[in-house]
């Protein structure tokens, strides 16, 4: 399902702004998103461009100056995928979050993905009489690290030293994972050497188990959709004394030129060693995944947080 929205600046543009799912994403806007979709058109207006540190894509970003949203550009696999991905993402999350009850309770089903609030294409052409054309695909997304993400607002028990205020994109891969100690973001490898004097410790274990079955949960859903090469981004914000994450670029799917990237990398043609690839299957992905990302967290003997 789409819809399409045409406007024009009489001296200079005409754009068509086509919206995918849009009744599934209002409905899942007026579940989560705090203020409804006044706030949402809101925020959505005042958006700067942002480059996000660490990362290597080129693609475009922006960010909405109340913080709240991220508007990233798909790539051509992303946007196809979307259409295969729609039906599945919703109903997953309408377990999530019920109609007519509070997100947090009890009954809900436990999730760590990032939410997205409305897939686009945006239509450009010039009216200078030179026929230039821009399209651009986006995702708007929430910006899980000042919110604290959907099921991931985890109540740490903070010790001393370094692991407090560093952001962490998490894949479950030792290969390649290493950044350097000026990066802004951290990767795998970065966790696994702090975590011997300063882990990631929550405060009860009923936390660990939540975080457990948002991951199993989210994790069976893309393996079944073919979906890989996602992480975990997370960082402990000191003051609030929470662990905020969410599970980021679950859009990519096990195409062919992933397929051979896992081959040639699995093979060391390119060394490396023998570690296994960053890009696997699904399924392996899956698996590896869990088992690192569970391994990263510690549970606290504390029962009760203060």
């Amino acid at each position: 399902a789409r819809s399409a929205v045409r406007f024009e600046d009489p001296a200079a543009c005409k754009f068509v702004v086509t919206a995918y799912f849009a009744p599934q994403f209002r409905e899942m806007r007026r579940r989560t998103f705090e203020g409804g979709e006044e706030s949402f058109a809101r925020a959505l207006s005042r958006c700067d461009r942002w480059h996000p540190r660490g990362g290597k894509t080129s693609a475009f970003f922006a960010k909405s100056s109340d913080q709240r949203l991220i508007i990233k550009q798909l790539s051509r696999a992303e946007m196809s995928a979307v259409h295969e991905i729609g039906p599945h993402y919703f109903r997953h999350m309408a377990a999530s979050f019920p109609a007519d009850a509070p997100s947090s309770t009890s009954a809900a089903a436990p999730t760590s993905l990032a939410k997205i609030f409305g897939w686009y294409t945006l239509d450009v052409r010039r009216k200078d009489g030179t026929g230039s054309h821009f399209r651009m695909d986006l995702a708007v997304m929430e910006n899980v690290l000042p919110s604290g993400g959907m099921g991931g607002r985890l109540p740490p028990v903070l010790p001393s030293g370094g692991v407090g205020g560093e952001t962490w994109d998490l894949k479950g891969s030792t290969r390649g994972r290493l950044a350097p100690r000026s990066s802004p973001t951290w990767l795998d490898e970065n966790l696994l050497a702090s975590r011997r004097d300063d882990p990631l410790l929550l405060a009860e274990p009923r936390e660990k188990h939540k975080l457990a079955r948002a991951l199993y949960r989210d994790t069976a859903l893309l393996a079944d959709l073919g979906v890989m090469d996602y992480s975990l981004i997370c960082r402990v914000d000191v003051t609030r004394r929470l662990i905020c994450c969410g599970m980021v670029d679950y859009l990519r799917t096990y195409t062919w030129d992933k397929q051979l990237e896992s081959y040639v990398k699995a093979s060391g043609i390119l060394g490396g060693g023998i570690r296994e690839p960053t890009v696997i299957s699904p399924k392996h992905y899956k698996r590896r995944f869990r088992d690192a990302l569970l391994g990263y967290f510690t549970s606290s003997c504390a029962s009760t947080y203060q």
